[in-house]
């Protein structure tokens, strides 16, 4: 019986070191007094497996909380005093360089062109779109362009769209914009989404 029950406690640390030892000491004097052999047999095992299981258990919390207070002291030993603090610095340090700001993930390449299609129902956008990241995007892009008449009033949106763009790769898009009378006559930019 306490076989078992090290064995169902076997991976709770020191606890499980505890009822192995007391299972395999009770297992093996059943096996000397004679007891069924079977049971004797099972109880024993298992205590030895649960002990093991233990023994592993505690080694490994062990290693694991001097690890800890290990990287604990290191910080504090890091960590300036505050008379070290209070000291004026020795030499100014130099200015650091700005850093570049950081392109966006998807960025729409120079040297884009609208032309009518042709059978001259719609207009197409067509250029590149580029992915600066280093994550493949594998489930939607769009990119979206606004297209207006002479008089700057708004005709509608012009779009494509793709499923995935390689990481650090480029998409061709062609973006359609419905213009049956001819009417367009600028297209701007709005935006791209992706994810």
């Amino acid at each position: 019986m306490v076989g078992i029950v090290a064995f169902l406690l076997g991976l709770v640390p020191v606890l499980g070191i505890i009822l192995g030892l007391t299972g395999v000491a009770f297992g093996i004097i059943a096996l000397v007094k004679k007891q069924p052999k079977a049971f004797a047999l099972t109880g024993l095992i298992l205590a030895a497996l649960a002990l093991i299981a233990s023994s592993f258990t505690t080694a490994g919390l062990g290693a694991a909380v001097e690890s800890v207070a290990k990287d604990t002291a290191t910080a504090q030993t890091n960590e300036p005093s505050d008379t070290e603090a209070s000291e004026p610095a020795a030499e100014p340090k130099a200015e650091e360089e700005p850093q570049p700001e950081p392109k966006e993930r998807l960025t729409l390449d120079e040297g884009w062109t609208v032309a009518p299609d042709e059978y001259g129902f719609s207009t197409i956008v067509s250029g590149y779109v580029s992915n600066n990241s280093d994550k493949a995007i594998t489930n939607y892009v769009q990119i979206t362009f606004d297209s207006y008449d002479a008089a700057g009033a708004n005709l509608g949106t012009c779009l494509a769209n793709t499923n995935t763009i390689d990481a650090n790769g480029k998409w061709k898009f062609e973006a359609l914009c419905l213009d049956t009378n001819g009417e367009i006559a600028e297209v701007r930019f709005k935006e791209i989404t992706g994810f």
